[in-house]
C-alpha cells in the first residue's frame, strides 16, 4: 500500500512541478498575471520571450503551440512604447481589452462595452475573483476565459459563467446564476469533490459504501477504504464480506492499500471513478485493476479487451490510465490530439461522437480516409458499427470485435502492382471492383497511393500536387483569381478591387456589409472597388462574393451567396483550431480567426451540412462544402448535364462552355441548347448542298456509265477504246463522290442529327467514317488520275499524229492495264494512311472511357504529351514518341487489376465530321510540329505537302495539254485550208469550249483549295472552319459537271430537253394570242379566261 500511495504521490509531484515550472516561463512572458499560474501549454517556456505578436505561436520550435494561457510579451512592449491605454488582445482563448498602467507598469482589463475597468484573481480552478463587474455586460461574458467552464450559450450566460458578488465586496465567477444554488455535476466520469461522492451514486448503482464514522458523522467511503483492514463504520460493515468465496480472476484481486492481501471484488466496489491526478488522488480498490472489468452501468464502459484470458468489458477510468490491464495493453492506445485534448484512445478517433471540446479526435488525419462499405464495433469508444480509417487495415492490429479489419479479404478490391498486396479498398457487397488512379509519388497525401475515379480531378488534392497537376491539363481547368490582394494605404489594409484599368477617381474605399452583426475587436472587411459594375460570370471566390454582395455584378441573377446569419462558438465543428471566441451583438459567443494584414476577422461561409469555407472558396467551381452549397447561390457556372440529379455536381466556368473544348464528362459544355456539333457543321447551309450535288452527281454518273459498257463494245479504233476506258474511270470517281455525300447527309439528317455530339467518338473511330473516307479519296483520285491520263493520252496522240489502230488483243491488254494501275494508284492513297505501322503518323488521337475522369473528349497527341509531362515531370516527352509509347504511358497511370482502360483510335478520316483527306492539318495536330527524317522545310506534314503536290501536277499537266491540243487543232484546220469552212470552225470552236470547261473546272476546284491549304498551313491563316465547304461544295463540283463535258449523250439529252421545253412554250404562246384575239372579237372575257387556264 506504502509503495502505491508513494507512486501516485510522485506523479502528482511530478504534475505539480510542470505546473510550477509553466508559472515560471509564463513571467518571462513580460506579464506577471495571477491567471498566468492556471494556464497550461506544451511550449518550452524556458525562453525570455514565448509569444509572437502576429501568429500568437511560441517562440519555440514547436510551430503548434498556441499561447492561449499569456498576454503577448511583445503586445506588453507595445502598450508600454505607444502610450496606448488598451488594445484588444487574446485572453486564455477569448478577445479582451487589455490594458496598460504606465504609473505601475501592470496590466489590468477594460468592459467591452464601457470604460469600467477591472482587475482579477485566481482562487483555483473553479473560483475566480474580480475587482468590479462590468455593469452593461447583460451576458457575464466578463467572465469568459478566466473559467474553466465548458463554454456553451445559454439564455443569460455568453459561457456559462456569471460574475456575481461576494460577501467582501468583491466579485467572484460563479457556474450557476446569482440568485440561484449551486448544481452539483454528479455522474460525468469526474471526480469534482475530494471523496469523488458526487460520482458514488448514479444510474440507480451504488459505488463505495454510505455509514456513520466511527466519530458518529455519515460518511460516503471510496471504494480504497473497503477492505482495507481497518474499519471505517461504526458498524464495521466496509470490513465485512471480505472473505473470498471465488477465487476465480475477476472476481477477486489483490487490495491497493495490502498487495499481499487478496479481497473478493463487489459489485459496489466494480467500475467506480478513478482519478489519479487530484491531490489526494482518488484510487482503485485493486492493485492490478480487476476491479475496472465487468461493468454493469453502461455509463462507464470504456470498451473491451482481454484480461486473464478472457473478454470481458473495461471502465472508462481504466482508459488510456497508463496502468496495466488489458493482456495485449490496447486500453492504453492513446494519443494527444491537439494541446486542448489530450490522451485519447486510438478508437475513439473518426467514431462520430465528439470526446474532444474542439472535436480535433473527429478532425484527425486519419478521418479523411474512412472505409466506405466496411462497418465494424471497435474494442473502445463508440460501440455502434462505425467505418474505420482505411490506415488501420490490415495494419497487424486487431481494431474490430470481429477481426474484419485483419481478416477481410472478399471485399477488399487489390490495386496495387505485383508485391503490393495492402494498396485497395473496401467494395460494398452489390459493388464490383473498379480500377483507380495511381498516385505518380509514393508520399501521396491519403497514403494509399491511389484515387477512386468518383473523386478523380476533383480539385481536391489527393496526390501531393500529381492530381491536380494533371487534371488541370487534361479537364482544361480555368485559372481562376479567387482570393483579392491586400494593399496598404491611408487607411491601413484594404483589398484592393480596383483594376489598372480604373481611374484612382472612379474608386472609392467601401466597407463589406458582411457579416451582419457587430462583432467585438473585430472590423469589417474595408474594399477599395470601383464604382461601375462588372461582369461576375467569370469572377470566383472573393471576387465573385465582394462584387456580388456590394451589388456591383452586371446580370441581376448574381444574387449574394453569404447568408445573414452570424456563426456561434460551436459553428464549424472540428474546424478552425484557432479560432478566437468573442462576443457579437452582445447577445451570444461567436469565433474569429486572425491574420497577420487584417487582424480578427470573421469572412467565414458555413454550408448547409454545418461544415465552413473560407470566402475564397465559395462560388469557385470546387464543391469545398461537399454538399453543394457553397456553389448553388452562384451563378459563374455551368452544370453538366449527367450530374443534375447527383449529389456532386460538375461545375465548369461559364467561359469554358461552347469554346470548342470539352469539359464535361458527358459534353453536354458542347452539346447543348446553345451550341451543338453536327456531322456537317450546323451554322453553315452545307447540307442542302450535299443533298444536290451528291444527288445529281449520282444520277448523271450513273445516267453517263450505263451507256460506256455498250460504247466500249462498239469501239473499233484504239484510241477510242483508250479514251472511253478512262472516261468511265472518271464517271466511276465522280459517282463515287456522289454516294459519298448523299451517304453523309443521310448520316447527318437522318440517323445521327443532333444526338451526334454527344456520340461524335462512335463516328470518329467508327468504321462507318472510315470506309466513307476511303470512298471519298478513292472517288476524288480516280477521277483526277483518270483525267490526267485522258489528258496526256489525247496530247501524245495529237503530237505523234499517229492513225487510229483497229482494236486487237493488245488494245485491250493496254487499255485494262491502264485503268488497273490508275484504279490501284487511287486506293492506295486511300488505305495508306490506314496501316497500322504507320499509325504513328496519321492517327489522329484516342477516345477514353470517360469513367477514367482523366482524358475527356478528342485527345489529341499534343494533349496526351501535356499530361504525361505533369505525371512523368522526368521523362524526356517529344513530338516524336509514337503512340505505342503513349499507350505505355497511359496504362501507368491506372491500375490493371480489373481490366485495361478502354480506348478507341480517331483513324486518319476521323479529323472532322465530313470523314475526307486531311489536307487542312489543325494547329493542335502534332504533325505540325513533327521533327525526324520526316521533317520539311514548311516544318508540317509532307504527306499533305506530296499530295497537294500532286494534284497541282495533275492539274498543271490537264492545262498543258489543254493549250497544245487547241493550238495544234488549230494549225491543221489551216493546214487544210478549211479557215473557211463553217462546219470545221464549228467543231473546232466546241472543242475549244469543251477543254476550256475541263481546264476551268479543275482550276476553280483544285486552284483555290491548294492555295489555300498553302497558307493555313504555313500559319498565314487558320481555314480550319473552312474545310467541310472545300471539301464538300468545292472538290465535288467536278463530280456534277464531268458527265456533261465527257459524254456528249447527256449533253445531247439536255439540249434536245431544252429544245422541246423551248418548242412547247412558244405553241402555248401562239394559243394564248389567238385566244386572246378571238375573246375580243366576241368580247366574251370569261371565255378568254377559261381558255387561257385550259392552255396554260
Amino acid at each position: 500500500m506504502i509503495y502505491f500511495i508513494l507512486m501516485v504521490k510522485f506523479m502528482v509531484a511530478v504534475s505539480k512541478a510542470r505546473v510550477d515550472s509553466i508559472s515560471e516561463g509564463a513571467e518571462k512572458c513580460g506579464a506577471t498575471l495571477p491567471f498566468l499560474n492556471d494556464s497550461t501549454r506544451t511550449c518550452d517556456l524556458s525562453t525570455t520571450r514565448c509569444c509572437n505578436a502576429v501568429e500568437e505561436r511560441c517562440d519555440d520550435e514547436d510551430p503548434d503551440c498556441i499561447c492561449n494561457g499569456c498576454v503577448d510579451n511583445e503586445l506588453f512592449r507595445n502598450l508600454e512604447d505607444s502610450g496606448d491605454s488598451c488594445v484588444v488582445s487574446v485572453v486564455n482563448g477569448f478577445l479582451k481589452n487589455v490594458c496598460h498602467d504606465k504609473e505601475s507598469s501592470s496590466l489590468h482589463f477594460k468592459c467591452i462595452e464601457s470604460d469600467q475597468t477591472y482587475e482579477f484573481r485566481i482562487i483555483d480552478r473553479n473560483r475566480v475573483e474580480f475587482s468590479k463587474k462590468c455593469e452593461s455586460d447583460s451576458k457575464s461574458y466578463q467572465a469568459c476565459g478566466f473559467t474553466q467552464g465548458v463554454v456553451t450559450n445559454k439564455a443569460d450566460s455568453a459561457c456559462g459563467w456569471w460574475v456575481c458578488p461576494d460577501r467582501n465586496s468583491n466579485y467572484i465567477a460563479k457556474n450557476y446564476p446569482c440568485d440561484g444554488d449551486p448544481v452539483p455535476i454528479g455522474c460525468d466520469g469526474k471526480c469534482d469533490i475530494s471523496t469523488c461522492v458526487d460520482e458514488s451514486s448514479c444510474n440507480g448503482r451504488k459505488y463505495g459504501i454510505t455509514c456513520k464514522g466511527t466519530w458518529g458523522k455519515t460518511v460516503d467511503l471510496p471504494v480504497e477504504k473497503i477492505c482495507d483492514g481497518s474499519a471505517d463504520c461504526d458498524d464495521k460493515r466496509d470490513e465485512n464480506d471480505c472473505e473470498i468465496e471465488d477465487f476465480s480472476t475477476l472476481q477477486s484481486c489483490p487490495h491497493i492499500g495490502n498487495k499481499n492481501e487478496t479481497v473478493p471484488i463487489h459489485n459496489y466496489t466494480r467500475c467506480a471513478v478513478l482519478d489519479l491526478n487530484r491531490d489526494p488522488p482518488v484510487l482503485p480498490y485493486c492493485v492490478n485493476l480487476h476491479d475496472q472489468t465487468n461493468c454493469s452501468d453502461s455509463s462507464r464502459l470504456g470498451g473491451q479487451c482481454k484480461v486473464g484470458g478472457f473478454l470481458t468489458n473495461v471502465s472508462e477510468s481504466a482508459v488510456c490510465s497508463g496502468l496495466d490491464l488489458c493482456d495485449d495493453g490496447s486500453h492504453n492506445l492513446c494519443n494527444d490530439v491537439s494541446i486542448y485534448c489530450q490522451n485519447i484512445h486510438k478508437h475513439k478517433f473518426c467514431d462520430g461522437v465528439e470526446d474532444c471540446l474542439d472535436g480535433s479526435d473527429e478532425a484527425n488525419d486519419v478521418c479523411a480516409f474512412m472505409t466506405k462499405n466496411l462497418e465494424c464495433t471497435r474494442f473502445f469508444g463508440n460501440q455502434e458499427k462505425r467505418p474505420i480509417p482505411r490506415s488501420w487495415i490490415q495494419d497487424n492490429f486487431t481494431d474490430c470485435l470481429d477481426g474484419i479489419d485483419e481478416t477481410v479479404s472478399s471485399n477488399f478490391c487489390n490495386v496495387g502492382g505485383e508485391g503490393e498486396d495492402d494498396i485497395g479498398y473496401f467494395r460494398a457487397e452489390d459493388e464490383t471492383c473498379e480500377n483507380v488512379f495511381l498516385c505518380p509519388k509514393a508520399d501521396s497525401a491519403d497514403g494509399s497511393n491511389f484515387v477512386k475515379f468518383d473523386v478523380l480531378c476533383d480539385t481536391k488534392e489527393s496526390c501531393s500536387g500529381a492530381e491536380n497537376e494533371v487534371c488541370a491539363v487534361s479537364r482544361d481547368f480555368p485559372r481562376k483569381n479567387t482570393t483579392v490582394p491586400f494593399a496598404e494605404n491611408t487607411e491601413g489594409f484594404v483589398k484592393e478591387l480596383c483594376n489598372q484599368s480604373d481611374s484612382e477617381s472612379n474608386c472609392a474605399i467601401r466597407q463589406f456589409p458582411y457579416p451582419v452583426s457587430e462583432v467585438f475587436g473585430v472590423d469589417k472587411i474595408k474594399l477599395n472597388v470601383a464604382n461601375n459594375v462588372v461582369d461576375c460570370s467569370n469572377k470566383f471566390g472573393e471576387y465573385y462574393v465582394y462584387y456580388s454582395c456590394m451589388g456591383l455584378c452586371e446580370s441581376a441573377n448574381s444574387t449574394c451567396p453569404l447568408k445573414n446569419e452570424m456563426l456561434n462558438h460551436d459553428s464549424c465543428p472540428r474546424q478552425y483550431s484557432d479560432r478566437v471566441l468573442t462576443l457579437a451583438d452582445s447577445s451570444h459567443l461567436t469565433f474569429v480567426t486572425k491574420s497577420a494584414k487584417r487582424g480578427y476577422h470573421s469572412d467565414i461561409f458555413q454550408c448547409d451540412n454545418g461544415r465552413c469555407v473560407n470566402y475564397s472558396q465559395v462560388c469557385d467551381l470546387v464543391n469545398d462544402c461537399e454538399d453543394m452549397s457553397d456553389e448553388m447561390n452562384c451563378n459563374n457556372h455551368f452544370i453538366c448535364e449527367s450530374s443534375l440529379e447527383k449529389e456532386v455536381m460538375q461545375l465548369i466556368g461559364n467561359q469554358q462552355k461552347c469554346d470548342g473544348i470539352y469539359d464535361c464528362l458527358d459534353l453536354s459544355d458542347e452539346c447543348n441548347g446553345d451550341c451543338t456539333r453536327r456531322i456537317i457543321h450546323s451554322d453553315t447551309s452545307l447540307t442542302p448542298f450535299c443533298w444536290v450535288i451528291g444527288t445529281l452527281s449520282t444520277l448523271l454518273n450513273i445516267c453517263a456509265l450505263s451507256i460506256v459498257p455498250t460504247a466500249l463494245r462498239r469501239c473499233r479504233n484504239e484510241n477510242v477504246l483508250f479514251s472511253k476506258s478512262l472516261v468511265m474511270l472518271i464517271f466511276i470517281g465522280d459517282l463515287m463522290m456522289g454516294i459519298y455525300l448523299i451517304a453523309l447527309s443521310v448520316y447527318d439528317d437522318i440517323i445521327y442529327k443532333e444526338d451526334f455530339c454527344k456520340m461524335q467518338a462512335d463516328w470518329f473511330t467508327g468504321t462507318e467514317c472510315k470506309a466513307l473516307g476511303i470512298i471519298s479519296t478513292i472517288g476524288s483520285q480516280l477521277s483526277l488520275f483518270a483525267m490526267t491520263a485522258l489528258s496526256v493520252f489525247r496530247l501524245f496522240k495529237v503530237l505523234t499524229n499517229g492513225l487510229p489502230l483497229p482494236v486487237i488483243r493488245r488494245s485491250v491488254v493496254r487499255s485494262v492495264t491502264c485503268t488497273v494501275l490508275i484504279s490501284v494508284l487511287s486506293v492506295a492513297v486511300a488505305i495508306i494512311p490506314l496501316i497500322p505501322f504507320l499509325d504513328d503518323h496519321f492517327v489522329q488521337g484516342m477516345f477514353y472511357d470517360p469513367d477514367y475522369q482523366v482524358f475527356v473528349g478528342l485527345n489529341t497527341k499534343i494533349k496526351h504529351i501535356n499530361i504525361l509531362k505533369k505525371y512523368y515531370p522526368k521523362e524526356n516527352l517529344s513530338v516524336d514518341i509514337s503512340w505505342e509509347e503513349i499507350s505505355k504511358l497511359v496504362d501507368g497511370m491506372f491500375s490493371r487489376n480489373y481490366g485495361i482502360l478502354d480506348r478507341h483510335q480517331v483513324h486518319f478520316y476521323g479529323n472532322d465530321g465530313s470523314c475526307m483527306f486531311k489536307y487542312i492539318v489543325p494547329t493542335n495536330d502534332a504533325r505540325r510540329e513533327r521533327g525526324g527524317s520526316f521533317k520539311t522545310e514548311l516544318n508540317n506534314d509532307p504527306v499533305v505537302w506530296v499530295m497537294l503536290t500532286i494534284n497541282l501536277i495533275c492539274f498543271v499537266v490537264i492545262l498543258f495539254s489543254a493549250i497544245v491540243i487547241c493550238q495544234k487543232s488549230r494549225r491543221s484546220t489551216s493546214k487544210a485550208g478549211q479557215t473557211t469552212n463553217k462546219v470545221a470552225r464549228k467543231r473546232n470552236r466546241n472543242l475549244e469550249l469543251r477543254i476550256l470547261a475541263i481546264v476551268v473546272t479543275d482550276f476553280l476546284c483544285w486552284v483555290p483549295f491548294i492555295i489555300i491549304c498553302y497558307l493555313h498551313n504555313q500559319g498565314i491563316v487558320d481555314a480550319s472552319t473552312w474545310y467541310q465547304a472545300l471539301a464538300l461544295v468545292v472538290l465535288p463540283i467536278n463530280s456534277l459537271i464531268n458527265p456533261m463535258i465527257y459524254d456528249r449523250t447527256i449533253t445531247r439529252f439536255c439540249k434536245r430537253r431544252l429544245n422541246s421545253w423551248t418548242s412547247q412554250a412558244a405553241v402555248v404562246h401562239e394559243n394564248i394570242a389567238a385566244t386572246s384575239q378571238a375573246a375580243n372579237d366576241t368580247g366574251n372575257a370569261k371565255e378568254v379566261e377559261m381558255q387561257f387556264l385550259k392552255e396554260l
